[in-house]
């Protein structure tokens, strides 16, 4: 899959609650850490586009605005820490980056060691509809021949 490149369209789900677009977080903040004896990780196991040459990211952003990459569908090396994501039993809000539109599905798998039950992990294929707000351009020329409809009805 190629990179990212400047000018290129991307959607984002951002880390940062905004009104009407969807908050989606990485959560392990019901498990006890005390039950645990290492932290859950989170780690892509495969992104898949609808064109199949999409690039899927998932990032967090500091105060300054500085990207750290956690998961990228361009491979391991493109990200901070091999494809993973590690919460410390908290409730994660991540920016979630998609390179087009239409379905994609992420699968991710979420792992640990339990005290008494040793090594456990869970895999779930999360699906994202990815979907363009129109231009305002768009919106005003679906405006204009709404109004150019109406006038010929009336």
């Amino acid at each position: 899959q190629a990179g990212l490149m400047m000018g290129d369209p991307v959607w984002v789900l951002p880390q940062s609650e905004v009104p009407g677009v969807p908050f989606v977080a990485l959560a392990s903040e019901e498990l006890n850490s005390g039950d645990w004896s290492t932290p859950i990780i989170f780690r892509m196991v495969n992104a898949i586009s609808p064109s199949g040459n999409g690039t899927f990211s998932m990032f967090t952003t500091d105060s300054g605005g500085a990207p750290t990459f956690h998961f990228s569908s361009v491979g391991d090396g493109s990200t901070a820490n091999s494809n993973q994501f590690t919460s410390n039993f908290a409730h994660d809000h991540v920016n979630w980056a998609f390179t087009e539109p239409g379905t994609w599905t992420v699968e991710v798998e979420a792992f640990g060691t339990h005290n008494a039950l040793g090594a456990l992990s869970t895999t779930e294929t999360m699906t994202f509809q990815v979907v363009p707000e129109p231009s305002s351009s768009a919106l005003v020329l679906l405006g204009a021949s709404t109004l150019l409809l109406r006038r010929r009805v009336a």
